[in-house]
């Protein structure tokens, strides 16, 4: 029913309870009035819920990554560098700034369709491939979730979806990326109402226009550029192949946590492991030695991290943590890597300090 028309017949229905006349008694009148107070905050309230429970939403987020080779620093005094852009004492700094916008629409509380834009910011010289202080757009990403089900009997919650991603970032086109699709799904447990668990698990399909990456000969140069007559680097006119194989499958697989602190401040943890095969292009031939395998390259990656996050506002939260991406075991491959910090190495920045502000509405 029309909510004007509800309040109206409310009202109509007050003024017979109560046995209004012309002029009625004022404790009749305090009552009536109080009534339809009453029924206007009514309808007041169920519009605020029913815009509260809007379809859409838009989310926001700033991000910063000081990378812990910043803390480092070289000796240079027997070191000379002919082409010395900033001070080579600094060589491995990286601290870069991320902006990201992802919009969603949830259609019949069904299916959530979302985007997501991202740009990153190089903030010191080391944070750019083409040039120092470098900005760089990076993929846009499609996703169509099932929203899904949460079982009564069970604090138990699960949900799929899949994922496309256009390459619109500088280093997906050179690896010749066409599309990058993925199916996942996640399973969680809430526990005390409180602490929620969860794994989830992906599979991605690359599809790409050439195995290996590439590079424009008129970009780098003629004179930079080296192939062999007849070789297969030359992929296509003016096409180079470089170093390296494209990847064509990744299975990932992570396990979190989140859970409250004090007040509002919350934690959260998470590991995740992802194993990837290159494309099958890897042959015996004369030069291979007698343990050389050929077919797909195979490799695995791990990333993980520790935040703290605090709503200040109804919309707005911050955050602080850390975050590690590296290869899960060591490069003698005889241990594994600490997971939620790098202490081999921190020249390599394969763990980062990140302090972040995010909005959803």
């Amino acid at each position: 029913m029309n909510r004007v028309l509800r309040l109206i017949v409310i009202s109509l229905m007050v003024t017979w309870s109560v046995g209004v006349v012309a002029e009625p008694a004022p404790e009749n009148a305090a009552i009536a009035e109080n009534a339809i107070n009453k029924a206007k905050s009514q309808v007041a309230e169920e519009e605020e819920e029913e815009e509260d429970a809007k379809d859409w939403s838009v989310s926001a987020s700033l991000t910063t990554g000081i990378g812990q080779g910043t803390f480092t620093s070289i000796d240079t005094s027997t070191t000379e560098f002919a082409d010395e852009v900033e001070d080579p004492a600094n060589a491995y700094d990286r601290w870069n700034l991320g902006l990201s916008l992802s919009p969603s629409y949830t259609i019949e509380d069904l299916i959530t369709v979302s985007g997501s834009v991202a740009w990153t910011q190089g903030l010191v010289a080391g944070g750019g491939i083409n040039e120092p202080n470098e900005l760089r757009f990076q993929d846009i990403g499609l996703d169509v979730a099932w929203t899904g089900h949460t079982f009564e009997a069970v604090p138990i919650s699960v949900d799929a979806g899949l994922s496309f991603t256009l390459p619109t970032s500088d280093v997906s086109q050179t690896a010749s990326l066409i599309l990058g699709t993925s199916v996942n799904g996640s399973v969680s447990y809430t526990l005390f109402d409180k602490v929620r668990f969860a794994y989830s698990t992906s599979v991605g399909k690359d599809f790409h226009e050439f195995t290996s990456p590439v590079i424009d000969e008129a970009e780098v140069g003629a004179e930079n550029a080296i192939w062999r007559a007849g070789g297969s680097e030359r992929v296509g006119a003016g096409l180079l192949a470089i170093d390296g194989v494209n990847t064509e499958w990744v299975w990932s697989n992570s396990l979190s946590a989140s859970f409250p602190i004090w007040d509002k401040l919350r934690m959260s943890a998470s590991y995740s492991l992802a194993t990837f095969w290159t494309y099958d292009v890897l042959k015996k031939d004369e030069f291979s030695n007698e343990v050389a395998q050929d077919g797909r390259g195979v490799g695995q990656s791990m990333s993980s991290g520790v935040t703290l996050s605090y709503p200040v506002l109804d919309y707005l939260s911050v955050s602080a943590g850390i975050r590690t991406s590296t290869q899960p075991k060591t490069a003698d491959n005889r241990s594994f890597n600490f997971p939620f910090w790098n202490v081999d190495g921190a020249a390599s920045n394969a763990s980062q300090l990140r302090f972040g502000i995010s909005a959803n509405y």
